[in-house]
């Protein structure tokens, strides 16, 4: 891959009511709790491409629940179908409080994991 020339910035809208919290009895409370009906999308963008010492980066600006977090100088991991970082986060960061069932006997842990996976074509 080549970036040694400026790439446009990547720009596409996730659908909230597609998120998991990896526990079936808690995803509709999960969703519920990002606010997927008043905030349907989540918009990502990635920016600034670039590779260095053998390493790739990126800008990455997620608009998540009417808050914008920017993950500036982004690591990104190469394999074979493309690029992938991982970015913790809580709950807590986004201004919510972790959703939880049957009088707080079942929760949801604080920890968000966001993973971002960009695949590519090698074109010849």
């Amino acid at each position: 891959m080549d970036f040694s020339t400026r790439t446009p910035d990547l720009v596409f809208d996730i659908v909230v009511d597609d998120f998991g919290c990896g526990n079936f009895m808690l995803n509709r409370d999960f969703k519920k709790t990002l606010k997927s009906k008043e905030f349907p999308k989540a918009r990502v963008r990635v920016g600034n491409i670039r590779t260095s010492n053998s390493k790739y980066f990126c800008d990455l600006t997620v608009n998540m629940v009417g808050k914008k977090l920017d993950f500036p100088n982004l690591e990104l991991v190469r394999n074979t179908e493309g690029v992938t970082a991982q970015i913790g986060m809580g709950f807590s960061t986004l201004g919510l409080e972790p959703p939880s069932k049957m009088g707080g006997l079942v929760t949801v842990d604080e920890a968000l994991k966001l993973e971002i996976f960009l695949g590519f074509r090698v074109s010849r």
